[in-house]
C-alpha cells in the first residue's frame, strides 16, 4: 500500500487525503527583453553564485559577457520545444547531490503554494511549513511549534498577502506572507479541510472529513456559510479550484465533480458518471477555458468545458502513462500531472491534450510525487516519499 492510500485509510476515519491549490501566478522577469537573450539558439545563459551560501542566479547577454565572473558558474537552458534534458533540472539542491533534509526539514511535503516571490511546502508528518526562495531554492525558514500548532497540514493556499493552511486537526492557520509570522487559528467547523482555494476575496475550504465546503471572508476571516447536503451531493471533496466565476470541487468518494456559483454558493451542477469517467476524482486546475481532473483510482486525466460543464476528452494509457495522478497544474500553455504511483511527471498540450513527455528517474528524484506547483518559470513537485521538493524548468 503507497503512503497516499494509507493516508486515504487514516482520512476517512480522522484525517484526510491531501489535495493541493496550486495557484499559478504568472513572473514577470526583467532584463529578458533583450535581443540576444535568448540566443539565436533558442538557449538562455546565466551565472548562478557557487562560491557562496547565496547561490544567486542572473541571466546575463551571451553576446556581451562571454563569461561568468569568479566564483560563479555558468547554467544554460532552453526555451524551445520540451525535452527531457537533466541539465535543466533543479532538485533544491541542484549544486549539487539529491536534496533532502538539512534546513528545510522537509517530512512527508503535501501541499505546495507560491506567492509571487517564495514557495511554501506544508510537512504533513512534521508539522511544519517551510519557505524557499523561488528564485533559488534557497532555504529561507521553517515554521513549527508555538503559535502556529500545526497538526497535519496538507493543503495550502496564498490569498495576495497570506498564506492558508488547512490541517488534518481541523483548523486553519493563516500566516503573513512576507513576514512568516503567525496571524491567527481558525476553527469555522472545519472537518479534514483537504483544499483550499481563493476567488479574489473570499476562501473556499473542502472538508474531506464532513462532506461539505466552507466559505470564509479572507479579509475577515468570519464564517460566511457551510455548504452541505441536498444537491450538493459533496462526498469526500479533496480538490477544489477557481474558474473566475464558479468554484470547483472534485468528490473522492463520489466519483463527480460539482460545480458552485462563487457570488452566491448556489448549486450549479454535478458532473458524473458516463463519458467523465471519473474514478477518485482528486487534483483539478484550470486552463483559462477548461477543466483538467486527475482521476486517482482510473489513472487518467478528464478535461471539462468550463462554461458548459461539457466532457471534452478523457485522456490515459499508450504515452500518457498516469499512474495514480495526483496533482495537477497549468503553466500557461502545458497541463503537468504528478503520477505518485510511477514516481514520474507527465507533461500535455493543454489545446490538445496531446502528450508532450513522461519525466521520471535520473536527477529528478521523484519518490511518491503528489503536490505541485507553478512559479511563472518552474514546475515545482513534492515528493511525499522523498521528504524533497524537485524544481525544474516548465519548457
Amino acid at each position: 500500500m503507497s503512503t497516499i492510500e494509507t493516508i486515504k485509510v487514516l482520512a476517512r476515519s480522522r484525517f484526510v487525503l491531501a489535495a493541493v491549490t496550486a495557484m499559478a501566478t504568472a513572473v514577470a522577469v526583467g532584463g529578458i527583453g533583450w535581443a540576444s537573450i535568448p540566443d539565436g539558439s533558442g538557449v538562455i545563459h546565466g551565472c548562478y553564485e557557487s562560491g557562496s551560501t547565496n547561490h544567486d542566479l542572473t541571466v546575463i547577454d551571451n553576446a556581451v559577457t562571454a563569461h561568468c565572473p569568479p566564483g560563479y558558474t555558468g547554467l544554460d537552458w532552453n526555451q524551445g520545444a520540451p525535452e527531457t534534458d537533466l541539465s535543466r533540472v533543479a532538485t533544491l539542491n541542484w549544486y549539487g547531490g539529491a536534496y533532502g533534509g538539512g534546513s528545510y526539514g522537509f517530512d512527508e511535503p503535501y501541499a505546495v503554494a507560491f506567492d509571487g516571490t517564495h514557495m511554501w511546502v506544508a510537512n504533513y508528518a512534521g508539522n511544519s511549513v517551510t519557505e524557499m526562495n523561488a528564485a533559488t531554492g534557497a532555504w529561507v525558514q521553517t515554521l513549527s511549534g508555538r503559535p502556529y500548532r500545526f497538526k497535519g497540514p496538507f493543503a495550502m493556499a496564498f490569498d495576495g498577502s497570506h498564506i492558508w493552511v488547512g490541517n488534518a486537526g481541523d483548523t486553519l492557520t493563516e500566516i503573513n506572507a512576507n513576514t512568516g509570522a503567525w496571524m491567527q487559528t481558525l476553527s469555522h467547523g472545519f472537518s479534514a479541510p483537504d483544499a483550499i482555494a481563493y476567488d479574489g476575496s473570499h476562501l473556499w475550504v473542502a472538508n474531506y472529513g464532513n462532506n461539505s465546503v466552507t466559505e470564509i471572508d479572507a479579509g475577515t476571516c468570519t464564517l460566511l456559510q457551510t455548504l452541505s447536503g441536498g444537491s450538493y451531493g459533496f462526498d469526500e471533496p479533496g480538490g477544489v479550484v477557481f474558474d473566475g466565476t464558479h468554484i470547483w470541487v472534485t468528490n473522492n468518494g463520489g466519483k463527480s465533480v460539482t460545480e458552485l456559483d462563487a457570488s452566491t454558493g448556489a448549486w450549479v451542477q454535478t458532473l458524473s458518471g458516463g463519458s467523465y469517467g471519473f474514478d477518485d476524482p482528486d487534483g483539478i486546475a484550470f486552463d483559462g477555458t477548461d477543466l483538467w481532473v486527475g482521476n486517482y483510482d482510473a489513472n487518467s486525466v478528464t478535461e471539462i468545458d468550463a462554461t458548459t460543464g461539457a466532457w471534452l476528452q478523457t485522456l490515459s494509457g499508450g504515452s500518457y502513462g498516469f499512474d495514480e495522478p495526483g496533482g495537477v497544474v497549468f503553466d500557461g500553455s502545458h497541463v503537468w500531472v504528478a503520477d505518485n504511483g510511477s514516481a514520474s511527471v507527465t507533461e500535455f498540450n493543454a489545446t490538445t491534450g496531446a502528450w508532450l513527455q513522461t519525466l521520471s528517474g535520473g536527477s529528478y528524484g521523484f519518490s511518491a510525487p503528489y503536490a505541485m506547483a507553478f512559479d511563472g518559470t518552474h514546475v515545482w513537485v513534492a515528493n511525499l516519499d522523498g521528504n524533497s521538493v524537485t524544481d525544474f524548468p516548465a519548457g
